[in-house]
């Protein structure tokens, strides 16, 4: 699972209602070890990072999460076109 930070839409923060809060809230419940990207720009690269064959990528949230999936796309169909050519990234 892969968390950035959550932002407010308009109205005030909620105190510990971000997205380190609900990593750290995650990790201690031991199911499972999310990962936090500081910097949703970094979200595609890390997504395209740690998906493996068969997982499914859901993105979640308002704003720019939106651009997230179609850059994964892009990503990900980039990466198919050059092992079928043989080229390395």
């Amino acid at each position: 699972m892969l968390l950035s930070e959550v932002y407010a839409a308009g109205e005030a923060p909620i105190v510990a209602a971000d997205g380190r809060s609900l990593a750290r809230a995650l990790r201690v419940a031991g199911r499972i070890e999310p990962v936090f990207v500081d910097d949703i720009a970094a979200m595609p690269q890390a997504i395209v990072n740690n998906a493996r064959a068969g997982d499914v990528v859901l993105c979640m949230g308002a704003g720019s999460i939106g651009a997230v999936s179609q850059k994964v796309y892009e990503m990900l169909q980039y990466k198919e076109l050059a092992m079928q050519d043989g080229r390395a990234l």
